[in-house]
């Protein structure tokens, strides 16, 4: 074996054995991230809810479904807290039927969050635009910490 073989051969088994490291183990990929559906395009979480020893925060999600002609549909969930386990559990979720029934194929949504709401609520910006008409639809989604609950505006 030439000199440079060995130190590629060397260099190698120094990767083969590292990447089998418990330094490798401890930045493993949770699997909640790994079994994400493919199809959810955008998540967005934040503002906060509580409803008798109950509380957590929202979160709004975009899903795609399609290849060549996408359509895209709004969710808005409920999410409690566990302190004590540490861990998130969905309490409800709901479809934003005014969007998800009255746009087709070729619409897209996007979000952006008012990091400025009220405590307890969420308030979420919804354009939703259609590429090639370029028009856009602005609504305000709102939910005020009623579980199941939410308000959708049409703004300008």
């Amino acid at each position: 074996m030439s000199k440079t073989g060995f130190t590629l051969a060397a260099a190698l088994a120094a990767t083969i054995a590292f990447s089998g490291s418990t330094m490798g183990a401890k930045h493993a990929i949770p699997r909640s991230v790994t079994s994400l559906a493919a199809d959810i395009s955008t998540v967005e979480a934040g503002g906060y809810w509580s409803r008798g020893s109950s509380e957590g925060f929202y979160r709004v999600i975009v899903k795609a479904a399609g290849v060549e002609h996408v359509k895209h549909s709004l969710f808005l969930q409920w999410i409690k807290t566990n302190i004590e386990k540490g861990s998130y559990s969905v309490v409800k979720s709901v479809s934003i039927k005014e969007i998800n029934t009255r746009y087709s194929q070729g619409y897209t949504i996007k979000l952006s969050r008012d990091k400025k709401a009220k405590f307890g609520t969420l308030r979420v910006k919804i354009l939703v635009s259609r590429e090639r008409s370029k028009g856009t639809i602005t609504y305000a989604l709102a939910a005020d910490g009623r579980v199941g609950k939410y308000k959708l505006i049409e703004t300008k």
